[in-house]
């Protein structure tokens, strides 16, 4: 069951999501922000997942974002996964190298396999997240993921373009199913280099100040 979770959570960030610093992205992301989900249970059990973007990196010929995911149930779980988006596809790079995740430029009911899983493009819906009290979303992707051995869907997937991953349900873990996992914020934080930075030219305008009063 536990294997099973950490294959939701490499889902879900990619997922996780982003404020648009390319429009012609599926899902834009740029290096400093953070993404945080509250996911709760059937029992209303909730905890926060936060997912935040660190750095740019190379695999292959391709530049992929590095997503550190950090999820709080329990002792919590520190993972880091890597992502590229086109304006329609979604790719993660794992066991098999490059894998779509997820793609929108394809019929409402196409079907296509990564390992033991199945993916399924379903019909656009409107969806509601507590996201900066957006409220609803109308015009959001789904797509159902099927276990290879079972015909019943064991997660839903909500993806908003030109924002990203809004939603899960997760019938998947089968203890106190569904878990619900919604955007609740997104933020810049400052990365180190940039914090030396600004530090520095502050001292550098205190300086230039005192100069001046001479």
């Amino acid at each position: 069951m536990f294997a099973k979770s950490k294959r939701v959570l490499v889902v879900w960030l990619f997922l996780f999501i982003a404020v648009p610093a390319n429009a012609a992205l599926l899902m834009p992301a740029q290096v400093g922000q953070r993404f945080d989900y509250l996911r709760t249970d059937s029992t209303g059990y909730s905890w926060t997942v936060e997912a935040t973007v660190l750095d740019e990196v190379v695999r292959g010929s391709e530049t992929y974002f590095q997503w550190r995911v950090w999820n709080y149930e329990d002792d919590g779980q520190l993972e880091d996964h890597y992502f590229r988006s086109t304006e329609f596809k979604l790719y993660v790079w794992g066991a098999a190298a490059e894998e779509v995740h997820f793609q929108i430029d394809v019929p409402v009911g196409t079907t296509w396999s990564i390992g033991d899983n199945e993916y399924e493009r379903m019909e656009n819906e409107s969806v509601n997240v507590p996201y900066f009290g957006q409220g609803t979303y109308y015009d959001a992707y789904v797509f159902r993921h099927h276990d290879a051995v079972s015909s019943s869907p064991y997660c839903w997937t909500y993806l908003v373009p030109d924002i990203g991953f809004v939603k899960e349900v997760d019938y998947w873990t089968s203890q106190n199913a569904p878990k619900i996992q919604e955007l609740t914020n997104i933020s810049i934080i400052p990365i180190p280099g940039a914090v030396w930075l600004l530090g520095s030219g502050l001292i550098g305008l205190a300086a230039l100040r005192k100069k001046l009063k001479k």
